[in-house]
């Protein structure tokens, strides 16, 4: 019976073992953010504050200070993970209103310590960036690859002109975009090529981000040279390409097709004497009176196609003109202007307001200088024609100067400034100080909380071509294909057939039956 006794008891103590939960043998170790400096701190929170500055200065609506600095610190809790506190989760602007806002940035950079994400530079990007979210969608952070793009709307760009896709599970490269006038251009590349190796290198492995800058250039320029092992789309034999990293002008004013000498013919039909010029970009010097750039590019093109239809048909040049700016996100607001302006003899061409500095807002009329005024024209838009092209599309539209066929523009009517923001670091961004209206004051731009549908600028009624997302990709893509096309290939490409580009071919019957 004691011998009984004695195992029961023994089974208890052990259900007791088993029933009280063992402690953890290894805890998880939560990782050790080390510490920031008073001074790192500090530096970090006088940039913050000064692009709160500048923004709250110079946006075009009105924006605090504190609401700036509000979204700044939400922000930089998110990229650090960790929760926002309570008194900045409601109201930041109102709980921030009357503090000293570089001393309250100071603590919290403090207090969240120096984890990588938000780390040395990397703070006052995520900063920045959440800064700007609660801006226009067209107030943008732009990278490094963005700021080599923007830096010269001169249109001079330095680097190699390539881009690139995702890598490709064969451990390739696919060319995404070669930008026409480039060191890739000239070598004959063009978007669909595969990049198998570079300087002997495979690329397998490497990011399209990476290989992106690596050959394009990211600090300054600096010329290099690069040998690369490409496939061509559709071959399966490999060639070898030089490539020099160089300065080149991007070309932004195309024709019809190429000449032998490498230009452009912009007589698209030399029969009925229907000229296309396209234009994708509108690039020149900046606020100083220049007789080159994209409008000039364009004024060449129209005196050429004036004099060749003089030539091949004695007693009429030019008869119809079909201006194509789908492919046209924009520029300089003054070569805009300027571009308009060959076509008008009088008129407004836009309205530019300022609403931060009512002083700077203008009317910009025709100057009624050198004229292209004796012929019928078609503007082509689509959903890519943005900004500058826009304008240049609207002013032709509200003057009766010319149709406009295709589909409703982007709705991007603001003007902008690349500010000095006088920080440490490579950070830029590109700020909305202004917008412009068309020539009848109707409005053009679509912001965010704007509740009218009448933004943009909409093709005629009878010119008006709908066409799925996948098709106008397509189109885009074939467009870029025919630029690239060499005066000497013998390649049959889609465009060469008129009637696969279904918005040009309504512009090209609607001139047809105003020239008879």
């Amino acid at each position: 019976m004691r011998a009984a006794l004695t195992w029961l008891s023994l089974l208890g103590c052990l259900a007791y073992v088993h029933a009280v939960p063992l402690p953890d043998a290894d805890p998880p170790v939560k990782p050790v953010v080390p510490p920031i400096s008073q001074d790192e701190a500090r530096n970090y929170a006088h940039q913050v504050f000064q692009v709160a500055s500048i923004i709250a200065d110079k946006y075009v609506r009105p924006i605090s200070r504190e609401r700036l600095i509000g979204e700044a610190l939400r922000g930089l809790h998110e990229a650090a993970g960790v929760p926002l506190p309570a008194e900045l989760q409601g109201d930041p602007e109102k709980e921030l209103a009357g503090r000293d806002l570089i001393a309250e940035l100071t603590h919290i950079r403090q207090m969240l310590g120096n984890p990588e994400a938000i780390r040395g530079d990397n703070g006052v990007r995520v900063s920045i960036l959440a800064m700007i979210r609660i801006l226009d969608p067209f107030t943008t952070y732009l990278s490094p690859d963005e700021r080599r793009r923007t830096a010269n709307f001169d249109g001079t760009q330095f680097g190699v002109g390539l881009t690139f896709d995702e890598r490709q599970p064969d451990g390739t490269l696919i060319i995404q975009s070669v930008t026409l006038g480039s060191p890739a251009h000239h070598a004959r590349l063009r978007p669909g090529d595969r990049v198998v190796a570079i300087d002997g290198q495979s690329v397998e492995g490497m990011r399209a981000a990476q290989a992106t800058t690596d050959l394009n250039g990211e600090q300054g320029p600096q010329v290099k040279e690069f040998v690369l092992t490409v496939r061509p789309q559709g071959a399966s034999e490999e060639r070898s390409v030089k490539l020099v990293r160089t300065s080149f002008r991007e070309e932004t004013v195309l024709g019809a097709r190429r000449r032998d000498n490498g230009g452009w013919d912009y007589m698209l039909d030399p029969k009925q004497k229907i000229g296309l010029i396209r234009v994708t970009g509108l690039v020149g010097e900046r606020n100083v009176p220049s007789s080159w750039g994209t409008w000039s590019d364009v004024r060449h093109a129209l005196r050429e196609l004036k004099d060749q239809g003089l030539r091949e048909l004695k007693d009429q040049g030019l008869r119809g003109l079909i201006l194509d700016l789908r492919d046209c996100p924009g520029g300089y607001l003054e070569e805009a202007i300027k571009l308009a302006d060959l076509f008008l003899a009088e008129g407004i061409i836009a309205s530019v307001n300022y609403p931060r500095d009512e002083i700077k807002s203008q009317s910009c009329p025709s100057s009624r200088g050198e004229d292209f005024l004796d012929f019928p024209m078609v503007v082509l838009i689509g959903p890519e024609t943005s900004g500058g092209g826009e304008l240049i599309a609207a002013a032709l539209q509200d003057n009766k100067r010319a149709k406009v066929a295709g589909q409703r523009s982007r709705g991007k009517a603001s003007v902008q400034q690349t500010p000095t923001l006088g920080i440490a670091g490579s950070h830029q961004i590109k700020l909305t100080v202004g917008y412009f209206a068309r020539p009848s004051g109707k409005n053009l731009s679509r912001f965010v909380e704007a509740r009218s549908d009448d933004w943009g600028v909409q093709p005629d009624a009878e010119l008006e071509v709908r066409l799925s997302p996948p098709l106008l990709a397509r189109l885009a893509a074939w467009r870029q294909l025919h630029a690239l096309r060499p005066h000497d290939s013998t390649e049959a490409l889609p465009l060469d057939d008129l009637r696969n580009d279904p918005v040009q071919l309504t512009a090209i019957q609607y001139l047809q039956k105003v020239m008879r």
